[in-house]
């Protein structure tokens, strides 16, 4: 099963992205690196892009993801340091063509570890019962992230959706908060596992390009938004809202335990959800 990753270069991780660059090149993945450095960097797969910030390049990202023939779309803000860049993207590779419940997985994140340094992030469920290195989790990060392709194209018919009616700015919206709990919300709406592989370990760093004090807002307006876009196509925007608030809440509360209740609801019944 192949994929194709869109990663985003600026300029405090530059270096970090030629690296990046460097190991999938060698290792002969499909990608494209969209560089919105102040001096753009010329070499194959790289592409001048405008500075729409996060919302726009997975827009972007995605428009070009739909007319390829790729089955696994990546996303890479560019801040997520690691030597395992290609390795990780051939393991997800094989999992999602193995298992075609997985929808969604990723790294695990260390940043994102729970109260004490946890080894298992904080929006985990719970150890999969089929694969040794896996915790299904209720959430992922959009700071690297694997979406199958099924799941890909509905967010880009969400984004459509959005954009014809005035319900995404690329200008104004820059931080790209909600947009992670969006594709989540929808995995978890039809049943499919999202994971974190623990057996690859990747860093973020601390540094960010934007004022972070809009991000709620843009919650805000991409969780109502996705609300309606379910609604308006015969699936329930209620229980899309349910969903999204027990993934804020696991979130905020930042919670080392695994209930079995929010967001997964068939956990716990083997014959429907094999984990």
């Amino acid at each position: 099963m192949k994929s194709k990753t869109y990663v985003v270069a600026w300029d405090e991780v530059m270096e970090n992205c030629l690296d990046i660059d460097r190991q999938l090149k060698k290792d002969g993945l499909e990608y494209v690196i969209f560089d919105v450095s102040n001096v753009p960097v010329e070499r194959e797969n790289w592409v001048v892009a405008e500075k729409v910030r996060y919302f726009g390049h997975f827009y972007n990202g995605l428009k070009d993801f739909v007319g390829s023939d790729a089955e696994i779309f990546i996303f890479n803000a560019g801040d997520v340091y690691g030597d395992c860049q290609a390795e990780m993207t051939r393991s997800i590779e094989k999992a999602m063509a193995a298992d075609p419940d997985i929808w969604i997985m990723a790294p695990n994140i260390t940043n994102e570890r729970g109260p004490g340094k946890d080894p298992v992030p904080y929006t985990a469920f719970d150890h999969s019962k089929k694969y040794p290195n896996y915790v299904l989790s209720m959430h992922i990060c959009g700071i690297w992230v694997a979406l199958s392709r099924e799941l890909a194209l509905k967010i880009y018919e969400y984004y459509e959706w959005a954009l014809i009616r005035g319900r995404m700015n690329f200008e104004h919206m820059i931080s790209g908060h909600g947009l992670d709990c969006l594709y989540a919300a929808w995995a978890l709406y039809n049943g499919k596992k999202i994971y974190r592989d623990l057996s690859f370990e990747v860093e973020t760093g601390d540094v960010t390009s934007y004022d972070t004090s809009g991000a709620r807002y843009d919650y805000i307006e991409v969780a109502d938004g996705f609300g309606q876009f379910i609604g308006s196509t015969s699936g329930s925007k209620s229980t899309i809202k349910s969903i999204l608030a027990a993934i804020q809440h696991r979130i905020n509360i930042k919670s080392n335990i695994y209930p079995l209740a929010l967001g997964y609801p068939y956990i716990g019944d083997p014959e429907r959800f094999d984990y």
